[in-house]
């Protein structure tokens, strides 16, 4: 059986950059503070997040799609500073809500698409249920 467990799975790491860039307009190498501390904590948490999410959501693709919007969320709206500042947790709070919000969505498109195939099924001829009914083909005689 080629099951893999959760804990035997390789996640995808962010690799940290060697150098930093430079900047276009004043030729320095620093970077603001504000952007370095967010690449510091893109980097910092990557990982447990990305990690986090699949095992809630279970697909990788999805799981990576939720963690880039928590980060994307952290970009534009970044916790405020202060007693109790907790940016990992205000990451874990923000991917776990997007976790819960998907799957309820996913749960609810599920229940939706199955009234929908069952009225499509209750709607069909006995002889025939569940097919979709074809115009008839004409045929052309060879003369």
């Amino acid at each position: 059986m080629d099951e893999i467990f959760p804990h035997e799975r390789n996640y995808p790491t962010m690799k940290d950059r060697k150098a930093n860039p430079v900047d276009s307009q004043t030729g320095s190498t620093e970077t603001s503070s504000a952007s370095r501390s967010f690449e510091d904590l893109f980097l910092e948490h990557w990982s447990s997040i990305y990690r986090l999410l699949v095992l809630m959501i279970g697909d990788p693709a999805e799981a990576e799609d939720l963690a880039l919007e928590t980060f994307f969320r952290l970009y534009q709206h970044p916790p405020k500073k202060g007693e109790g500042y907790n940016p990992g947790g205000w990451l874990y709070r923000v991917a776990t809500n997007l976790a819960l919000r998907s799957i309820r969505s996913f749960k609810r498109r599920e229940q939706y698409e199955l009234a929908a195939g069952k009225g499509a099924l209750d709607g069909a001829p006995e002889h025939r249920p569940g097919r979709l009914s074809l115009p008839p083909i004409r045929t052309v005689p060879c003369a």
